[in-house]
């Protein structure tokens, strides 16, 4: 009986490995610097990882896509990421003078990948960026392709027309409720929306529970404040999506 469960688990595993909408596998390109010119503490590191996609396997058209896209995110779109690599530790070493004691760069690039319903892609992107100065900067970027047309889908490509507002109300209510605002005025609770109106933006991650949406810093609030995320479950908004549209999963 136990060789049997052990057996079924195992195929379980496997058929929910294969049933992947795309194959990718994850290429990296890591480095650490340490001064050559100056014995001295000095360092730059960099790490970077992406997914590469299959293209001759489950959907060739739609991994091409993928694969440019993800390229366009990387250092040396135009060449190679170790060659990216290879011209920011030339720039760091410019940079290097006897005066500057200790000099420490970061830079860290993170690409994956989710898939939801079997209808949709999500691209992830994270980035950290430190050379020099008060602090760092950092992204992070949704993009929801359909599997179906290879396109990035928007928030109108899952709204039923006319319901967007209803969809702005939900976000405001858990944004409020969130941050412990209530009632009381967005921007003097030191947040930038313009007219002190709440609005959704276009970077939001399609999960299996809800919509969920990010705003980098700098986007609603200061670098102090952070970046801010929340989710809208599926449940407060259901009656606004399509039900023929990318998320028709959920019906």
């Amino acid at each position: 009986m136990t060789r049997f469960f052990s057996l079924l688990f195992v195929i379980s595993l496997f058929v929910s490995v294969n049933a992947q909408t795309v194959l990718y596998t994850m290429d990296t390109e890591s480095r650490i610097y340490n001064s050559e010119k100056y014995n001295r503490d000095s360092v730059y590191i960099i790490d970077i990882s992406w997914p590469v996609f299959d293209e001759t396997k489950g959907f060739p058209e739609l991994a091409q896509i993928l694969n440019k896209f993800v390229r366009q995110q990387l250092p040396g779109e135009t060449t190679s990421v170790k060659s990216a690599v290879d011209d920011m530790i030339k720039l760091y070493k410019e940079f290097e003078t006897e005066e500057t004691m200790g000099m420490y760069w970061m830079y860290e690039a993170k690409i994956s990948v989710t898939e939801t319903g079997g209808q949709i892609v999500s691209i992830i992107k994270s980035d950290y960026d430190y050379s020099g100065g008060a602090h760092g900067n950092g992204f992070l970027g949704y993009y929801n392709f359909d599997i179906n047309t290879g396109s990035i889908l928007s928030l109108a490509d899952l709204l039923v027309p006319g319901t967007y507002e209803k969809v702005t109300a939900a976000g405001d209510k858990i944004f409020r409720q969130q941050t412990g605002i209530g009632d009381g005025d967005l921007n003097e609770a030191g947040y930038w929306f313009e007219g002190g109106k709440f609005y959704l933006n276009e970077n939001f991650l399609i999960t299996e529970t809800g919509l969920s949406f990010f705003y980098n810093s700098y986007e609603i609030a200061p670098y102090a404040g952070g970046p801010t995320e929340l989710e809208i479950p599926y449940s407060a908004i259901k009656d606004c999506i399509k039900k023929d549209g990318p998320l028709k999963f959920l019906f």
